[in-house]
């Protein structure tokens, strides 16, 4: 495959930036990376949850500073923050584990279990599962649609790149519906 060695450090900043500000997950770099070598789309995932971690513990530590600006970040309405607050006041640190199941930032649960004064080792540690819950399925799965996807990634990689670029708009196009459904807003 093409030189991937600018996968590893765009996976760390790609991890560390949707932690606090971005809000496009990492996921959408990782499918593409695995998609072209699987091997390094596994090491792009633990770069990845690397840099969520440090972003996350970013948030965690200055909560205030975020607290104001989250809301204003699309797809994170007011009432998904009010439901992290009650899962983070029932379940503390744990309660981030479901967070990527229901589609609920990372970035989310950090800024709330800061704000409740929550302690790093504990936060640090529930953080590694709470990303591989979702970074480490779209790795295996894009690695494995490579292997499949051999011959066309070689023969036509801009195209290959179109479709998986048009499969991530249709996802986030469905993502921000069923968050508008849900909460009302974006």
């Amino acid at each position: 495959m093409r030189d991937l060695r600018w996968a590893l450090p765009a996976a760390f900043a790609w991890g560390f930036a949707e932690a606090t500000v971005l809000f496009v997950v990492p996921d959408a770099l990782l499918g593409w990376i695995a998609l072209r070598d699987w091997r390094v789309g596994l090491a792009a995932t633990a770069a990845a949850t690397a840099g969520a971690l440090l972003g996350g513990l970013v948030v965690l530590t200055h909560p205030a500073l975020f607290a104001p600006l989250l809301p204003r970040l699309p797809g994170i309405p007011a009432g998904m923050i009010a439901q992290v607050h009650g899962e983070v006041a029932a379940r503390g640190p744990a309660a981030m584990l479901s967070g990527p199941a229901s589609g609920i930032p990372y970035k989310v649960y950090a800024d709330e279990l800061g704000l409740a004064h929550a302690p790093a080792g504990p936060f640090a540690l529930l953080s590694v599962p709470a990303r591989l819950e979702r970074f480490l399925p779209v790795a295996l799965g894009f690695g494995l649609a490579g292997l499949a996807l051999r011959g066309p990634l070689a023969r036509r990689p801009r195209a290959v790149l179109a479709a998986y670029v048009a499969l991530w708009i249709v996802l986030y196009a469905a993502i921000y519906a069923a968050i508008f459904v849900r909460y009302g807003g974006i």
